[in-house]
């Protein structure tokens, strides 16, 4: 049983303008060490869509935009 966790770029690095240099990598470390599947997307991208298609076609639970 896999879940996607799907982070939109632009909205993700918007919360890290001014945090420490480490912060951003810390937390990306850990949401992809808790996750099966993450897709780091954005929205005007052709890749990230054909992606994130592939797995809704494969009944993957997708959780969009978390953030912990």
């Amino acid at each position: 049983n896999y879940k996607v966790v799907e982070l939109d770029m632009l909205e993700y690095g918007s919360q890290f303008q001014d945090a420490p240099a480490t912060a951003p990598v810390n937390q990306i470390q850990e949401t992809i060490s808790n996750n099966c599947v993450v897709i780091f997307s954005k929205t005007s991208c052709s890749y990230c869509t054909m992606a994130k298609n592939l797995f809704h076609d494969m009944n993957v639970h997708k959780m969009t935009g978390e953030r912990t």
